[in-house]
């Protein structure tokens, strides 16, 4: 858009030995001196030409204007087509929450070719004390299908929001059809999940928090994880008005070869198994057992051999990706097999053409890639942040550090360096 340019920063994490499974994108806009606010606030359908805003309303003013705002009067003035508020009713204080507003509401009720009643659910909460002016929408995860409802953000001061996609897991749950991705049998259910409940979600969370507040929002922030990380990436490409910044945490890319790449990635090590002789008691084959823990930490070994010192300091992290090429891996595993039975200090050839084959990403019986290889490393531009997490498993969990908060950071960070993007650990898992 015109005065505006995307600034987007990356966490990559992943395997100790790789220092990458997953990636996370935080994602700014960059506005010209006064484009961002003309932009924003029309589309919320606020001026941003007025002289003076309209004063804040105290918080007995809010509680008593937050029913009214179930009325249909109130939905057919919403941004959306066939808006309905379900309920909305001041939620007191709790040792978690702040009191506030909680509006549910629903998009687009109707009846799929599949004889399935969908609706695009959402649930809007806003503090009614100490608002800090911004929005915060929470990203899903799977396949949705859960209403999405990011409260950890609102003792923070946020106006938060979720989306269940588009589709209700616990009625739209056919197995015969998928069980919870039956919803893709019907055409507009698919168009939900992959972008436009999203957008439709924004706009009318925004209209609604405008019409409390009696002011928009001064800045918007998106934040997911998985699927959640496709959603934030999405909102950059498709509707970059919509936020000023997203975190996308190990964002499943390009549907479905994402998924496809991973069905290979098991299949590989499937076909491992199956030739180590692993199998449970099923018969299927043991890919947990493929590798032993001694096994993983040769691997990690070796990864560390060949590249720990490349970014000048040997402390059990690969820093410097780029440099960290195949090559120079190769050479490390090479020492490492074995050169007659398999022990504990050595990995067989086909433990390691395995998962050179699984690093090299998916590729098709001709050679061809089909979907992306893992990268050594990655680029970044001066309105991109990258960070590496080695070891963190998908978007939790894994022998790392997984619990830390990115969003402080993206809220201080305007593209230009103001911030340094020092992360601090906290409880729980990566939100």
């Amino acid at each position: 858009m015109p005065g505006m340019r995307p600034a987007i920063g990356v966490v990559r994490h992943g395997f100790p030995f790789r220092s990458r499974l997953t990636t996370m994108t935080a994602t700014g806009f960059k506005p010209a001196a006064c484009a961002a606010p003309t932009l924003r606030f029309a589309a919320m359908g606020v001026s941003a030409a007025a002289n003076s805003p309209p004063a804040m309303p105290t918080s007995g003013e809010l509680a008593s204007a937050c029913p009214g705002l179930a009325g249909a009067a109130v939905a057919a003035s919403l941004p959306a087509a066939r808006t309905r508020i379900t309920a909305a009713a001041v939620e007191a204080a709790t040792p978690t929450m702040p009191a506030h507003c909680r509006v549910d509401g629903e998009i687009n009720r109707r009846i799929g070719i599949d004889g399935q009643p969908y609706a695009i659910r959402f649930r809007l909460r806003m503090p009614l004390a100490q608002w800090n002016a911004r929005f915060y929408m929470g990203g899903g995860g799977g396949t949705n299908g859960t209403l999405v409802d990011p409260v950890a953000r609102l003792g923070a001061g946020y106006a938060t929001i979720g989306t269940d996609g588009g589709h209700d897991n616990s009625v739209n749950n056919v197995a015969a059809a998928g069980g919870t991705g039956a919803f893709g049998v019907d055409p507009q259910a698919r168009i939900d999940f992959a972008y436009n409940a999203y957008d439709q979600v924004t706009q009318v969370g925004k209209a609604l928090v405008a019409r409390f507040y009696t002011l928009p929002a001064k800045r918007a922030y998106f934040e997911g994880c998985s699927e959640g990380g496709r959603e934030a990436l999405l909102m950059t490409q498709r509707f970059p008005e919509h936020y000023d910044g997203v975190v996308a945490g190990g964002p499943v890319l390009h549907l479905p070869l994402g998924p496809m790449s991973g069905v290979y990635t098991t299949q590989l090590f499937a076909g491992l198994a199956r030739r180590s002789g692993l199998a449970h008691a099923d018969g299927t084959p043991a890919i947990t057992r493929t590798y032993s823990d001694t096994d993983l930490m040769l691997l990690r070994q070796a990864v560390l051999g060949a590249c720990d010192a490349l970014d000048g300091l040997a402390d059990g992290i690969v820093d410097n990706l780029a440099a960290c090429t195949r090559p120079l891996v190769n050479a490390q595993l090479a020492v490492l097999q074995c050169k007659a039975a398999k022990t504990d200090a050595c990995l067989s050839a086909d433990q390691i053409g395995t998962v050179q084959k699984a690093f090299d990403g998916t590729l098709n019986s001709q050679g061809v890639q089909l979907y992306s290889d893992w990268p050594w490393g990655a680029g970044a531009q001066d309105f991109a942040r990258m960070f590496v997490v080695p070891g963190m498993a998908h978007c939790r969990g894994g022998p790392a550090t997984d619990s830390f908060d990115m969003l402080p950071q993206l809220v201080d960070w305007r593209g230009i360096g103001g911030s340094t993007w020092l992360l601090s650990p906290v409880g729980g898992s990566w939100r």
